[in-house]
């Protein structure tokens, strides 16, 4: 057992002590409840046991509760979740804990007012579990929803180590769908899923946004919206405070769902049908 880890023991107790008194359902609530989470965590990697490990899920479950449903951070607090609870059907071949982890990952990734990029982390776990258990069909139905989700991630606003991050996702999504084409006797789809992450690499992430280029050129005022929710979203992501996230206006929150609704609005705009969309027919 290392030192760091016989010192952090000694503060947990206190800081345990003065959790209750805090307002369930506040985020700073939140914030403790994953700072325990995460200390009860190392201590299961240090020690291998598995009340650690309890502990860590009762904290991430607790995180959870204390986080508003429409708050940008839920997706991230029910991935924590789900990883844990990942971890306990890993240890002891706990097949309940195997269901909660899937549904705790969908959820993460339907949560509509959370950043793209963290949903699709939430989904593409859930996509894992289930392409384990040869669960073709409802991983199929995950991939779906995540597709939408990949044009949204990549953007000429991120930095250098959030690109490389949203490559990361990007293509190892794109071979998580592929494979699970294959599985599904499916070639021709495991080939456009390839196809479909190799454009958004490309298009996105190096040869600009060429899409909103010809949005600009037919639609300025709607080109001009997106490309400022755009920007409004990426702040959200690099902004490292989450206490002053909470602060923020209620709609500074809904800029992920504006989003989806102002692209929604572009399709429907006659040429548009296709807009950001990595592989359409």
């Amino acid at each position: 057992m290392s030192s760091n880890w016989s010192v952090t023991q000694r503060y947990i107790p206190n800081i345990q002590d003065n959790i209750p008194a805090m307002p369930l359902g506040q985020v700073n609530t939140a914030l403790y409840f994953q700072s325990m989470e995460r200390e009860s965590k190392d201590g299961h990697d240090q020690t291998g046991s598995m009340d650690d490990l309890e502990r860590a899920i009762t904290h991430a479950q607790e995180a959870v509760q204390a986080t508003p449903l429409d708050h940008p951070d839920r997706a991230i607090y029910l991935f924590n979740l789900g990883n844990r609870v990942r971890e306990r059907y890993s240890r002891i071949g706990d097949k309940k804990a195997e269901e909660e982890s899937v549904r705790l990952f969908e959820k993460g990734a339907k949560c509509s007012t959370s950043l793209p990029l963290h949903r699709v982390r939430s989904g593409r776990n859930a996509i894992r579990v289930l392409h384990r258990s040869s669960r073709w069909k409802e991983a199929a139905a995950i991939v779906e929803t995540l597709f939408g989700l990949l044009p949204q991630i990549c953007g000429r606003y991120l930095s250098r180590d959030d690109q490389q991050h949203v490559l990361k996702q990007v293509s190892g999504f794109a071979a998580d769908a592929c494979s699970l084409s294959v599985k599904m006797n499916n070639p021709r789809q495991a080939l456009q899923r390839i196809e479909s992450g190799r454009v958004l690499i490309l298009g996105y992430l190096m040869d600009g946004r060429s899409d909103l280029s010809e949005l600009t050129l037919a639609h300025p005022d709607l080109a001009r919206e997106y490309d400022e929710l755009h920007v409004r979203a990426f702040r959200i992501d690099t902004v490292g405070d989450r206490t002053a996230r909470d602060n923020w206006p209620l709609e500074q929150h809904n800029i992920p769902r504006l989003i989806e609704e102002c692209e929604n609005r572009i399709r429907d705009k006659p040429g548009f049908s296709c807009f950001l969309r990595p592989f359409c027919p």
